[in-house]
């Protein structure tokens, strides 16, 4: 019995959204890390940003793949990179607001500082979409 194409087609595109929300959310992982320790050099001086651990960048790989939810709407299907910027824009406002947590400054506790926390907020909620993005279009799952 042959698996009908829009099912094929539907399963392809869940697995391709939720797999580049994991890459996605281990790119973030990598420039929380590198931007915390840039940002808190810079602030006080100090190298001190420190690894977390693989649990801290497992965690935000799992809501990096339940974000990636977000990518399933056939919306933006001309530029991946546009997709990516717009959509870090809802996790990002969300987290500024407080109405989601984020772990990005689990690196190095920066002072409390508006700015840095934006940047930081940002900059995570950038990497992420824009891989998981770009994964979509590798995959052929704009």
């Amino acid at each position: 019995m042959a698996v009908p194409v829009e099912l094929r087609n539907g399963a392809a595109r869940i697995s391709s959204a939720f797999s580049g929300g994991i890459l996605g959310g281990l790119a973030a992982a990598g420039v929380a890390y590198w931007l915390c320790g840039l940002l808190l050099e810079r602030h006080t001086g100090l190298d001190a940003a420190i690894w977390p651990g693989w649990d801290w960048a497992r965690e935000l790989a799992e809501q990096g793949a339940m974000a990636g939810a977000l990518l399933l709407p056939p919306w933006l299907k001309r530029s991946a990179t546009l997709k990516g910027l717009t959509l870090s824009l809802l996790p990002t406002s969300l987290m500024l607001v407080g109405l989601l947590p984020h772990t990005f400054d689990a690196p190095a506790p920066l002072p409390d500082n508006l700015t840095l926390e934006a940047a930081l907020v940002g900059a995570g909620n950038a990497a992420w979409a824009l891989i998981a993005c770009w994964w979509m279009k590798l995959c052929g799952q704009t």
